[in-house]
């Protein structure tokens, strides 16, 4: 019966489909082990978040007109004269000095020689007064949490937002984040690093570096106040509840926050407290952010052409809005694992971090191409690894992807792109280097997610993923020229393989996945593609192995390791086809 339903009705289907990835999600979080009382709690709470029963009955207490935090404290937009940078210094990006030279200043040291002025000081219980004085007196880790959540309401855990919109761990990632920014703005070294473990403690000098960084932002009163709103909000982006009462169109996370900016204050009173300035800042960052994401590019998601927005933005609002978009990443990354500090931003990952920023450094002067390829091949020159041919290049990119962190990783990804066709190679080759803003390029977004669950998936890995990439590219190459024409980027088509990621974590059969993207649909809304994996393959995603997906497999193999070998006996040193291509449109950046 309930095939039968769900066969005559697509609205059904699509209702069924979505509670079900919702409890299986709920029963994984819930560690497998719900007895049926809970299984059952958690089916009518899942079901009740799909899109068409909140359509039919919309939970009013989620209603974002309904939403009432006047019960919360909420601060006061600064009157201060006093929004000077914390430190004296305006140094040139990261100082006059060599970028990893002696950062021996820290910026505790910097504020205590321009004192604080023009500001009275009332209660403890102020935002204001944690950024100018509370560092100065009794301000510590086990009462921070505590304070912040009465100066950013959107951080109670009980009564905020993020308590409303079910958003626990995003909550406390967003705490997170301004710990640490603080910690890093006043040089706290010790929270900072506090939740890290000895092992994989960030390192001194790479402490000091991220000081250098905080001194060339130059954090004046308001920034610091509109970085720690902005970090308290923005992950209320990825609520659904949120973003389905949003219009059509403006439904990506950073878009989502925007809107809530401007229309829904009672969601988000912390915006009350800053002044126009402030608020420009936000606005500022959430835009930046949507165009061009630093963590995407420190896993080679994106492309050149999102450099190029990024400049192109930057050179039309000026440097004060890259410094404020540096110091919201200093926040935002740090606190991506959330904790009572960074549990995130360890010695191994600030590496690339570090690169990553210190790489932005040359956005006014160089090209884009150089700019992307030139950190691309800093990850190359620490991993060891050459970085001079197409096909290495590419796979420094794919490295990224992956999260390598070792060359015993890096050879294991060298044998699963060994293991693909030429045919597939040169067709990867050409995706992963074209660059959005000659050639045009697909972004898949999601993409890490992706092969990090098909490496997890023993029925899956790393080549079978590739092998399905490439289909479909070549499913969406023939459509490119239509998607491009409702897009503003004017060579750079965005691909949301969110669904896929999903699919690759339950799929068991690797016929199953090898065929998905034939059942596939693609859809168009909010500015980029979504591939949608349809019920078809939901359907299968549990289907075992057996004997005639196993013979169909094989058959399939042997095919490729025939065309494999035709084409290697038909073009030899072929290999390197767009190195000298690529060479022209990208400089060389110190390493």
């Amino acid at each position: 019966n309930l095939v039968t339903c769900l066969q005559n009705s697509p609205s059904c289907a699509a209702m069924f489909f979505e509670y079900a990835k919702e409890f299986t999600a709920a029963v994984k979080k819930a560690g497998g082990n719900a007895d049926f009382e809970e299984q059952a709690m958690l089916a009518e709470r899942c079901c009740k978040k799909t899109q068409i029963y909140q359509d039919l009955y919309p939970d009013q207490e989620t209603r974002l007109d309904n939403i009432d935090l006047s019960n919360l404290p909420v601060e006061k937009p600064f009157t201060s004269e006093a929004t000077g940078a914390l430190g004296s210094n305006s140094l040139s990006f990261f100082g006059d000095h060599d970028f990893f030279g002696d950062a021996s200043n820290s910026m505790g040291e910097v504020a205590q020689e321009k004192p604080l002025k023009g500001l009275e000081m009332e209660q403890s219980g102020n935002l204001q007064w944690m950024i100018e004085e509370g560092w100065k007196r009794d301000l510590q880790v086990n009462t921070l949490p505590a304070q912040l959540q009465e100066c950013l309401p959107e951080l109670h855990p009980n009564d905020g937002p993020h308590a409303i919109f079910e958003q626990p761990l995003e909550r406390d990632r967003a705490e997170s984040s301004c710990i640490c920014t603080l910690a890093l703005i006043h040089d706290r070294y010790d929270i900072f690093t506090m939740p890290q473990p000895p092992s994989a403690k960030l390192l001194e000098k790479q402490w000091q570096i991220l000081q250098t960084i905080i001194r060339w932002v130059e954090p004046t009163y308001e920034k610091i106040h509109a970085v720690l709103v902005l970090l308290a909000i923005r992950s209320l982006g990825k609520s659904k509840a949120v973003a389905n009462q949003c219009p059509q169109n403006e439904r990506s996370p950073e878009n989502v926050v925007l809107h809530l900016i401007e229309e829904y204050q009672n969601v988000v009173p912390s915006v009350q407290g800053l002044n126009a300035a402030g608020i420009k800042y936000a606005k500022g960052a959430l835009h930046l952010h949507s165009m061009f994401n630093l963590a995407q590019m420190l896993q080679g998601e994106n492309v050149p052409a999102n450099v190029s927005q990024l400049q192109e933005s930057i050179k039309r609002d000026g440097v004060e809005a890259l410094r404020f978009y540096i110091l919201f990443l200093l926040g935002f990354m740090s606190g991506l694992n959330a904790g009572r500090g960074s549990k995130f931003l360890t010695a191994k990952r600030a590496e690339s971090f570090i690169e990553g920023v210190r790489i932005l450094k040359y956005l006014l002067e160089a090209s884009p191409c150089g700019i992307y390829w030139g950190y691309l091949s800093s990850r190359a020159h620490r991993l060891g690894v050459p970085c001079q041919t197409a096909e290495e290049l590419v796979l420094i990119r794919l490295a990224c992807l992956a999260r390598v962190e070792d060359r015993s990783a890096y050879r294991q990804l060298e044998e699963c792109w060994a293991a693909l066709g030429s045919v597939e190679r040169s067709t990867l080759l050409h995706h992963f280097l074209a660059d959005g803003i000659e050639e045009t390029a697909f972004v898949f977004e999601f993409l890490p997610d992706c092969v990090a669950n098909a490496v997890r998936n023993p029925n899956i890995g790393l080549t079978c993923l590739l092998e399905i990439l490439v289909c479909l590219l070549n499913m969406l190459q023939p459509a490119a020229p239509g998607l491009l024409a409702n897009m503003s980027q004017c060579k750079l088509i965005l691909v949301n393989l969110s669904d896929m990621s999903e699919f690759i974590t339950c799929v068991r059969n690797r016929f199953v996945f090898e065929t998905c993207v034939s059942r596939c649909k693609v859809r168009f809304t909010g500015g980029r593609v979504q591939l949608e994996m349809t019920g078809s393959n939901w359907a299968r995603v549990n289907e075992p192995n057996s004997d005639i997906t196993s013979l169909a497999y094989s058959v399939k193999d042997v095919l490729q390791k025939q065309r494999t070998l035709e084409t290697q006996i038909l073009q030899q040193g072929s290999q390197g086809f767009r190195t000298a291509h690529f060479f022209r449109t990208a400089e060389t950046f110190p390493v």
